[in-house]
């Protein structure tokens, strides 16, 4: 056991996606580099060039600066792909091109270390270019910075993959993606916490032609919202169709709403089924229903969370004449500001995860 987790952790060293998992390895590159000058040195000159000296002491100033940047940035949730992924590739490339150059310039009669020192070079940008990133440091990385391992470590473990492949595809900038399996998995927990212990007890105590009674018709049934509601919430207690998260905000929503009251007392029972069941936490079930409709959180105004998953899901393309994209409204939309605004509401400020964990909690 001990042997596996060794070679995984080495593994994971190899493969880096981690600024201090690359300085370490580049900064062995550049002691070997040492090596091979005291190396191929015939006899042996014990005194390491000052040049050598010298670019170490630049290359660890430069790498520290850019770790400690770059933690700046991530703290601030300002992470970026681009950022994060192609810099790695650059600085791998042209501290390996600056090694190439002095050797070449100092060694100029030894086509050997001519060979020689392209092999930092090589290396350097292969760590760079085929650097593969484990979901171990996805997880690893969602749990130092986005998500505290208390809330973490109670989510589903779909959710769980949800939010790891939407970490995968935003370093990929595949925003359309990365929003879609974040709403995907606050849907799973939603549902998970709210509403499949409800839909269980109507099930398990036979109660749904008590729940479904309409007392007084809607008006309009076809254009009517409420009723529009009340089908939904009905289709999906008897499995004739999926939860949403388009749906939930308005499930929610009439929990506090009078009017629907007036035709069935479906959503009372709901109501009431939610006070008993998490008592003084029930507030939490009315705070969850305020985020999930508030249409200020995001850089475009008038959308809200569900807005932003519809958006991802359904984007507008359109190219002029050149076959060139014309920016629309989901170019807007689907922003990495919105998805890092996303991650705010979700994990930082209101915490949504919290309100709906501490309901799953009991």
């Amino acid at each position: 056991m001990k042997v596996k987790r060794t070679l995984k952790n080495l593994k994971d060293i190899f493969h880096p996606n981690k600024t201090e998992n690359l300085l370490i390895l580049e900064i062995i590159i550049l002691v070997i580099l040492i090596y091979y000058d005291l190396l191929f040195q015939f006899p042996v000159d014990n005194n390491i060039p000052s040049y050598l000296i010298a670019l170490l002491i630049i290359y660890i100033t430069i790498l520290v600066g850019f770790y400690l940047f770059e933690r700046f940035k991530i703290s601030e949730f300002g992470f970026q792909n681009q950022f994060y992924l192609y810099t790695q590739i650059i600085f791998s490339s042209f501290i390996g091109i600056l090694f190439s150059i002095a050797y070449l310039l100092i060694n100029t009669n030894q086509i050997f270390i001519y060979i020689v020192s392209l092999i930092p070079l090589i290396f350097l940008i292969m760590i760079g270019l085929f650097q593969k990133i484990s979901q171990v440091q996805v997880e690893r990385f969602i749990k130092r910075y986005i998500i505290k391992d208390e809330i973490w470590n109670k989510l589903d473990e779909q959710t769980k993959r949800d939010f790891k492949h939407a970490e995968t595809s935003i370093r990929t900038e595949n925003i359309p993606d990365a929003i879609i399996n974040i709403t995907k998995g606050l849907e799973r927990e939603l549902k998970l916490a709210i509403f499949q212990p409800f839909k269980n007890e109507v099930k398990k105590y036979g109660l749904v032609n008590e729940i479904f009674q309409i007392y007084k018709p809607f008006k309009s049934k076809g254009s009517d919202p409420r009723y529009r509601t009340f089908i939904n919430f009905k289709n999906y207690i008897e499995d004739k169709r999926h939860l949403t998260l388009g749906n939930i905000p308005f499930f929610l929503l009439n929990l506090t709403d009078k009017k629907i009251g007036m035709h069935t007392d479906l959503f009372t029972k709901f109501s009431n089924f939610l006070q008993e069941k998490f008592k003084e936490n029930y507030s939490n079930v009315l705070k969850i229903s305020k985020i999930l409709f508030n249409h200020e959180y995001f850089t475009v105004d008038g959308i809200k969370i569900s807005d932003l998953r519809n958006e991802a899901a359904h984007p507008q393309k359109y190219t002029d004449e050149n076959g060139n994209l014309i920016p629309t409204k989901s170019s807007e939309i689907l922003s990495i500001d919105n998805y890092i605004k996303l991650l705010k509401i979700l994990s930082v400020e209101p915490n949504l995860l919290k309100f709906i964990i501490d309901l799953k909690d009991q």
